[in-house]
């Protein structure tokens, strides 16, 4: 006997219109009754397999054309428009929406005709066309409410359930979110009496959408997880990946991060099987929404960029305007304001066309964020006054709670004209439990206290805000979301240093280091503690592309090395560097989509580790904060605090001073030899400067003289080689022995790692034309250890680098090195056979070892909010090294040889690694006076 499925097969399968409808004859299937069956089972397998729906729409269109079926007919361009709606499609789709209804108005078939208004209406809407959208679905609704309508047939109910349905969806659109809510209501009741379930469950997606806008996400976690429910039960995929979709944004809006992530990975898989293109540009969006909230800009500017050219295309304007938002976001967060202030004209335009006040608001308030940044603070209270003015509290608590933060912000520090916006702000946060809203209140909050003298309030808000901000912190789940998560989360832990520090007492002093000190690093402490693994990428198919694109990359960074250069941006050509950040940003992409973080087995919960010095041991850690620069200084069990060291305007200019300085040995060997003395004397010129601005001040306040000092940085200060500041008598390292740490606690967790392989050791050395001293290097650094193994070329591979490094103790790699500033975590070394990045090296075990990087700037990182550094130094110390040495620039390859084999023979005589370090610094000195030479090098973590 024949299934239904196989003539549906068979009539597919035919490759011309005379086979179809031979087919469908020898099926005996070529009449109305079955060809009607055929056309309801394409409308069923819509939601599920939309492109197998429009297939056989289409072929049954030219069945009923066959039979002279008009009714049929006009059915099926009506159903077509449906899959092309769903395609993306929109014009296509209202061609054939006109065309059905001109086909049905001709026959008489009123009703039907009326029928592809809910069609029209859903393309109207997605044009952006709102007016026309909301009149026609009015029209439905008058229609059917005429007195001389017969009585309610379900098919006539379900059509006002629809127009109700499909109105909401239009109000959410424009913003107009309580007549959202009461249409999606009024639908509901018809679906109700119906006890249309699936329906139920669209109209709960909608209802979820719009309660999110209202600041309801509790309520709307609730819908989503109901029509989620009904959706998987009734097999309709593409409607439950749209609803997984929308419950993963509405997860990460309360902080759910897990849940969140996890409900669009289930959701691209589901758009993917369907090859829904349009439905995976719009997850991609929200994904970019995602990225956006965690700092991610650069990948939220890849996804945004991406997702709008996709929904553009389709001619969604209100989707586009949303890219275009954030698109700009994303861009004020790498400070290209020019380029954002261009995206939030195109977002304000499409925003203001369609008459969406609470998404134009939100612009507005963002371009006013940008005034303030350029200086122009009138205009920037102008805008967002108009910003505020356009929305009201009860039908967007969202952008009204927002308008008054944006407006405190640009009052204070004037707290007469704050504060109402302030208790505003208050009032609203009431009914919106969002704990990212709560924690921007409270540090506002706690600033105004403070400017207030209402000491005691300001603290216990600051306090809550900044732990608020390590919850959620704590809850990502991976290592390169918690490692940017911080970037715009510090002004809360700055307020509360300062509240500590003008207090004035010496427990204040402790307080406010221990503050300064949580954030810094935060990430690295979680990985060193064993909170969190390092980032695995566990899906296969995501593997063998990740393996791609690195082969790739390696292949780039391959070309800028042999065109002479130790970094793309300073030698290479422009479509290099453009290739290497295109493929860089693609690996990063895919590695924030696909990878989880594997915290220890029995990992304890997060502690800082006591901060106990030996005693001659001082520990100064520096902090910026706003235009001050502080340095708290830790000896003999007390804090001594030093403020206003230096402005960073005049810090940056230093240090720009310092690199120009460095930059002059790019001019050859030749050139720094004839001038070698006149170079010395100008550099000392510019470290001494640094010295009297950063140093000086900081070594007066010390009651006492130590022997070894630990330099925590901050910021830009991370730039600077403290060793070498010079007194005009000596240089730093003439007088301490000098270890550097990213944070206290990353120093207190380096001293207490001990290595589980001692006396093994791994030495590598990669020489070329360039560096050709790194293989006598190699053999003089062997010669100081016990039980090494040494691969020299060919045999310096990655795959002994990953056998070998985490059963040694000591790791020294000889070899080029690339520092991008653009990723730092691609920031790489050179093996015989590829680049190692830094991203690749976090994911080692390294247990305690001590590594040394003999490579041209291996120390160089990035700061990240929260006082991250990004680089090789982190991604060894968050593979397990106890200790760290790097280079801060271009390491000079004879100088390097020297000074390693001064280094390692001190080692083996019982040296401590940080008084080593500086004896070697010195003997080399001796050759090679000029701190190019003989200060590159810096000992990070464990100095016993």
């Amino acid at each position: 006997m024949t299934t239904p499925a196989e003539p549906v097969r068979a009539i597919l399968g035919a490759h011309s219109r005379r086979g179809q409808i031979e087919t469908a004859r020898r099926a005996g299937i070529l009449d109305r009754e079955a060809l009607e069956g055929l056309l309801d089972t394409a409308s069923e397998m819509m939601a599920a397999d939309p492109g197998t729906a429009g297939r056989l729409t289409y072929v049954v269109g030219v069945l009923c054309e066959s039979i002279g079926w008009d009714a049929g007919v006009h059915r099926s361009l009506y159903q077509r428009a449906q899959t092309h709606a769903i395609g993306g499609d929109l014009g296509e789709a209202r061609r054939l929406i006109e065309a059905a209804r001109a086909g049905f108005m001709s026959l008489g078939l009123v009703t039907e005709a009326l029928r592809t208004n809910l069609g029209l209406l859903h393309v109207l809407n997605e044009l952006g066309l709102h007016a026309e959208a909301l009149e026609a679905g009015q029209q439905i609704l008058t229609e059917l409410a005429r007195p001389d309508q017969p009585g309610r047939h379900p098919q006539i109910s379900l059509m006002v359930g629809l127009a109700h349905q499909n109105r909401a969806v239009c109000f959410e659109s424009m913003g107009r979110y309580p007549d959202a809510l009461e249409a999606a209501t009024e639908a509901e009741k018809v679906y109700f009496q119906l006890e249309a379930v699936d329906r139920l469950g669209e109209v709960a997606n909608n209802k979820a959408v719009t309660l999110k806008h209202l600041g309801r996400v509790t309520e709307a976690l609730g819908e989503l997880e109901r029509a989620a429910e009904v959706f998987a039960r009734a097999g309709s995929r593409r409607a439950h990946a749209q609803t997984l979709a929308n419950l993963g944004e509405t997860h990460l809006i309360v902080g759910h991060y897990v849940e969140g992530l996890e409900a669009f990975t289930q959701a691209r898989t589901i758009f993917e099987s369907l090859d829904s293109e349009i439905d995976l540009h719009l997850l991609l969006l929200d994904t970019a929404d995602a990225y956006l909230s965690l700092n991610l800009y650069a990948e939220a500017l890849d996804a945004y960029r991406e997702a709008e050219a996709g929904v553009a295309a389709a001619g969604m304007t209100h989707h586009r305007a949303r890219a275009c938002r954030g698109t700009g976001n994303a861009l004020a967060g790498e400070g290209r304001l020019d380029e954002a202030d261009a995206a939030f004209a195109v977002a304000a335009e499409l925003f203001a066309e369609a008459g969406n006040m609470p998404l134009l608001c939100s612009v507005l308030l963002e371009q006013a964020d940008l005034l303030e940044r350029q200086g122009d603070h009138l205009a920037a209270l102008d805008t967002a006054e108009r910003a505020a003015a356009l929305v009201d509290a009860d039908g967007s608590p969202l952008e009204a709670l927002y308008a008054r933060l944006r407006l405190a912000d640009l009052h204070l520090p004037d707290p007469e004209a704050a504060e109402p916006h302030l208790r505003e702000a208050e009032r609203l946060v009431t009914s919106l439990p969002l704990p990212h809203l709560q924690y921007r209140l409270n540090q506002r909050l706690g600033r105004l206290r403070l400017l207030q003298g209402r000491v005691a309030e300001a603290q216990a808000v600051l306090e809550e805000a900044v732990a608020a901000v390590e919850r959620l912190r704590m809850s990502l789940p991976q290592e390169a979301l918690r490692t940017s998560f911080l970037r715009d989360k510090i002004s809360a832990y700055e307020d509360l240093i300062r509240l500590h520090l003008d207090g004035g007492e010496p427990e204040g002093s402790r307080r406010a280091l221990a503050v300064a000190d949580r954030a810094k690093s935060r990430t690295l402490v979680d990985l060193l503690s064993g909170v969190i693994g390092t980032d695995q990428t566990t899906d296969g198919a995501a593997r063998a592309q990740l393996e791609s694109l690195r082969a790739d990359l390696d292949a780039v960074y391959n070309q800028a090395h042999e065109r002479g250069g130790n970094g793309l941006r300073r030698t290479a050509p422009g479509y290099l560097t453009e290739r290497a950040v295109e493929l860089e940003q693609r690996i990063r992409h895919l590695q924030v989509r696909s990878s989880t973080s594997q915290a220890v087995p029995n990992a304890a919960a997060l502690r800082d580790a006591p901060v106990s010095l030996p005693p001659g041991t001082a520990m100064i850690s520096y902090h910026l904060l706003g235009r001050e620069t502080i340095a708290f200084c830790h000896y003999q069990d007390r804090i001594q605090v030093v403020r206003s060291l230096i402005d960073p305007v005049e810090l940056a200019r230093l240090i720009r001073r310092l690199n120009s300085q460095l930059d002059r040995f790019r001019s050859g060997r030749l050139f720094a030899a004839r001038h070698a003395q006149a170079l010395t004397r100008s550099a000392n010129r510019v470290l001494g400067d640094l010295y009297r601005r950063v140093m000086e001040p900081v070594l007066a306040a010390l009651d006492g003289t130590p022997e070894e000092l630990v330099i925590i940085p901050h910021g830009p200060l991370h730039q600077i080689p403290f060793h070498a500041l010079y007194d005009q008598d000596a240089y730093l390292l003439d007088r301490f022995r000098i270890s550097y740490a990213p944070s206290a606690t990353v120093d207190a967790m380096c001293q207490r790692r001990r290595t589980s392989h001692p006396g093994r050791s791994l030495v590598l050395a990669v020489p070329d034309a360039r560096i050709p001293g790194v293989a006598r290097e190699a053999e003089q650094v062997a010669s100081h250890l016990d039980r090494p193994t040494v691969l020299v070329g060919e045999e310096a591979t990655m795959g002994a680098f990953e056998d070998l490094a985490p059963r040694s103790a000591t790791i020294h790699l000889a070899c080029h090195g690339l520092f991008r500033a653009e990723n730092p975590m691609f920031s790489a070394f050179r093996l015989a056979d590829r680049w190692v990045t830094a991203g690749e090296v976090m994911r080692l075990r390294l247990p305690a070892s001590v590594v040394t990087l003999s490579a041209c700037e291996s120390g160089s990182g990035r700061i990240l909010g929260g006082d991250e550094i990004i680089g090789l130094t982190r991604a060894f110390l968050g593979a397990g090294a106890a200790a760290v040495v790097v280079s801060l620039w271009l390491v000079e390859d004879e100088a390097a040889a020297l000074l390693m084999g001064h280094w390692y023979r001190l080692l083996a005589q019982g040296t401590g690694a940080a008084a080593a370090l500086g004896e070697a610094q010195r003997r080399l000195r001796e050759l090679f006076p000029h701190p190019y030479y003989w200060a590159p090098y810096v000992l990070v973590g464990r100095r016993s």
